[in-house]
């Protein structure tokens, strides 16, 4: 029963190790740690509409990132292209999740910025450089047919970041606003879609291969007892075949 329990009772610990530090950290700043328990819009009274295409693009990382995860510690590599695609769901993953926190918390703006002095085009650089690994470890995958809705998401999260870097920070207008923000979420929703199913390709074809690979259990017919309920097939041990030569 405790071995079941054990990966719960590692994220409870976990969680409440998170908090603890969170509000020790608070505290040690004098500043009210309650706020990291309450809603932004509760707070801020704002309405319930306030910051809607920035959730929807932060979700659609986050599922991004927790598919690929999943995939990548399922898939068991038996063949070096298996390899390859295990290593780009690794780092796909790990952006996609750099990409959700930088994008919920804005960090290349707000902390980064202004609690480092680091620049916004420093972090963007930062993630083009493992976009680019992503590429890397692809080889010529990366200029396939499969990676077109992979192109596509880049040319998009492209546009919307120099929309981005030319907009007028104090006073930005409707159709700077417009072009960053709704290039932003079709390429984040295009990011999803091409790695669920390059994920799922990935995935699939290795199942198939480690079945392939797994020696079958043959089972002998099936003998019954004397109850009707009995009634069990007995398995012989891996599947052989047989030849019958004429006479």
């Amino acid at each position: 029963m405790i071995k079941l329990m054990r990966p719960y009772l590692v994220v409870i610990a976990v969680c409440l190790l998170t908090v603890g530090v969170s509000i020790q950290l608070m505290r040690m700043q004098d500043l009210k740690w309650g706020g990291m328990f309450a809603d932004p819009s509760d707070i801020g009274g704002y309405p319930i509409h306030t910051g809607l295409f920035t959730y929807i693009g932060v979700l659609a990382l986050t599922i991004a990132a927790a598919v690929l995860a999943f995939s990548a510690l399922r898939m068991a590599p038996v063949a070096r292209d298996e390899v390859i695609a295990r290593r780009v769901l690794v780092v796909a993953a790990l952006l996609s999740a750099l990409l959700a926190i930088d994008d919920l918390w804005q960090f290349h703006e707000r902390v980064l910025r202004h609690a480092f002095g680091i620049h916004e085009a420093l972090v963007y650089a930062v993630f083009a450089v493992i976009g680019l690994v992503i590429l890397l470890i692809a080889g010529r995958r990366s200029l396939s047919a499969q990676f077109t809705g992979f192109w596509i998401a880049a040319g998009l999260l492209v546009v919307s970041l120099i929309a981005d870097l030319l907009e007028d920070k104090a006073n930005p207008s409707a159709i700077q606003l417009l072009a960053e923000e709704v290039t932003k979420l079709c390429g984040l929703t295009v990011w999803m879609l091409f790695w669920w199913r390059f994920a799922a390709t990935a995935l699939d074809r290795n199942i198939g291969r480690v079945a392939r690979t797994t020696p079958a259990i043959a089972t002998s017919p099936v003998r019954c007892g004397p109850s009707p309920g009995d009634c069990t097939p007995q398995t012989t041990g891996p599947a052989t075949t047989s030849t019958t030569t004429a006479a």
